[in-house]
């Protein structure tokens, strides 16, 4: 982890970014809810570095509402990347995101 972006309120995200050091390519992200009840979060997504420099969504935000793992696979379209950010929702009033565990597999390229 590199960077975090801190949600200074509900309403706003908050992120983790990841720096591989290297390029990736095959990703597939797996999230574990924190069971903290009104710590979860509601929402999640991740972006990319793209060659150009720029933050591109890899999937729009996607739902989750149980302590369940939760997984996505990138498209194959996602270029291989060396950073990654995971944003993070929790639209439940007056309450921040928790996260247990996300991890992120793939391939060095």
């Amino acid at each position: 982890m590199v960077e975090t972006g801190e949600a200074t309120t509900a309403a706003n995200p908050a992120y983790l970014e990841y720096d591989f050091g290297r390029n990736h390519s095959g990703l597939k992200f797996t999230i574990q809810q924190d069971a903290a009840g009104i710590y979860r979060i509601t929402a999640w997504k991740v972006q990319y570095l793209n060659p150009s420099g720029t933050w591109t969504d890899v999937m729009p935000y996607q739902t989750i509402g149980s302590s369940a793992q939760a997984t996505y696979t990138a498209p194959a379209t996602v270029p291989p990347t060396s950073k990654i950010r995971l944003y993070v929702q929790n639209s439940n009033a007056n309450e921040y995101p928790a996260v247990q565990e996300f991890r992120v597999t793939g391939q060095p390229s």
